[in-house]
């Protein structure tokens, strides 16, 4: 999903309340090959509004350029993670 968005244009950045180091291994055992970010402190989870007491809730936020939200999806399954985002970025490319 993440080659999908980032063909289309998108930068795909996955952000945890988890340390580095195990970001850091979760990402190489997945595979992953986009960016992750350690909000171990919570700030841009809870200015995003999806820090849920001390974890976050899965959520995929679309933003623009500037910085602006232009989709939520919140609470999404594994197999939907993704999926809404490339709709909503084809949307508004159009």
């Amino acid at each position: 999903m993440a080659q999908e968005l980032e063909t289309l244009g998108a930068k795909v950045v996955a952000v945890s309340v988890d340390p580095v180091a195990a970001l850091a291994a979760f990402r190489t055992r997945q595979g992953y090959t986009f960016a992750f970010l350690s909000d171990e402190e919570r700030r841009l989870s809870t200015y995003y509004g999806v820090l849920e007491g001390t974890s976050c809730r899965r959520a995929d936020l679309l933003l623009d350029p500037d910085g602006v939200v232009r989709h939520v999806a919140l609470d999404i399954s594994l197999s939907q993670h993704g999926k809404d985002m490339v709709e909503a970025l084809r949307k508004a490319r159009r």
